[in-house]
């Protein structure tokens, strides 16, 4: 998990922001929704909402009204292959998983109260709170028991805890930017965990989500996400791969210099924020370094650091206005 704000060396893809004026790309009538992989488990997984919630099947009928505070079990069960819900004395089994949503989506917060994510650094701190949905999840293809936090975009991108909340507000909104472009561009081309029930999962393998408990300790980050609502980078009006990667050795490598083929937008650049320094990550895209430097030595914008990265690139929103 990252403290300070350090980007991983996966090869992360992403888009840009830019201008209100500029027209949507279209390649999405709504804000969409993110699938997030938590963590594996084979217990049960003890959820209490700080609103009245509902526990739903599949299509969305409900089975059970929880009040606010009280514990919801869910749990599936390799014995006889089901999953189990539990409130109280109420008790469900069903072959189909449960989700669990809350009411009120924009102040909603669900805690999984027997769950340890700790942070190193401050092991005080558990990073186990998660806006809108959750349910427990069996993927037959890996035999794997996944707990999965279900969204919107925004405050999927909210909760991503790949910067400090003290960074320059111009890295924040290109970082942020750049983590949405990746969520958008997996959700239209959603292969990468095509056996998982999930889109993307919580490590630096995608992108490191930690939910609502980064929110709450990092205002500037969601503020940063607010300002940029919906941006995403895109070349010919369609979202794009957009690496980036934690820090260049003073340059930065074009696509085919690490990976077959090769992307116009993905050249290599002169990065003198990370002169003397070693590489640490593939080298393509944005660098964290660099675009620190630029947004705290040049006071480059959020908009000029995307466009000197990834060449030749539009800002635009990635749906309408809601």
């Amino acid at each position: 998990m990252l403290a300070a704000g350090l980007i991983t060396g996966a090869a992360s893809f992403l888009f840009a922001a830019s201008a209100s004026a500029e027209p949507p790309t279209n390649q999405f009538s709504k804000q969409p929704r993110i699938r997030a992989g938590l963590y594996t488990t084979e217990d049960p997984v003890r959820i209490v909402c700080n609103h009245r919630a509902k526990v739903v099947k599949k299509n969305g009928k409900v089975i059970k009204w929880v009040k606010k505070g009280k514990v919801i079990t869910l749990k599936y069960n390799r014995d006889n292959n089901k999953y189990h819900l539990d409130v109280g004395n109420f008790h469900k089994v069903r072959k189909s998983f449960f989700r669990v949503i809350p009411k009120k989506k924009k102040t909603a917060v669900c805690e999984i109260i027997n769950y340890e994510n700790r942070p190193s650094w401050n092991t005080a701190l558990n990073d186990n709170k998660f806006r809108e949905r959750l349910e427990v999840r069996y993927a037959p293809a890996t035999n794997k028991i996944w707990v999965v936090n279900g969204l919107t975009l925004e405050h999927y991108i909210r909760g991503i805890g790949e910067s400090g909340n003290q960074n320059d507000k111009a890295y924040l909104k290109s970082l942020l930017t750049a983590a949405r472009t990746y969520a958008a561009y997996h959700k239209l081309y959603p292969t990468k965990h095509a056996d998982e029930p999930y889109l993307l999962d919580t490590t630096g393998n995608d992108q490191v989500y930690i939910g609502y408990s980064f929110e709450e300790r990092a205002p500037n980050v969601v503020q940063a996400a607010k300002d940029t609502r919906g941006r995403v980078i895109t070349y010919n009006n369609e979202i794009v791969v957009a690496p980036y990667f934690s820090r260049s050795d003073g340059r930065t490598r074009a696509w085919s210099e690490v990976w077959a083929g090769s992307y116009p937008w993905l050249v290599s650049k002169n990065d003198p924020g990370c002169q003397g320094m070693d590489k640490w990550g593939h080298g393509v895209g944005m660098s964290a370094e660099g675009a620190r430097y630029f947004a705290e030595t040049r006071n480059w914008t959020w908009k000029e650091i995307l466009k000197y990265y990834y060449t030749d690139i539009k800002i635009k929103r990635a749906y309408p206005k809601e």
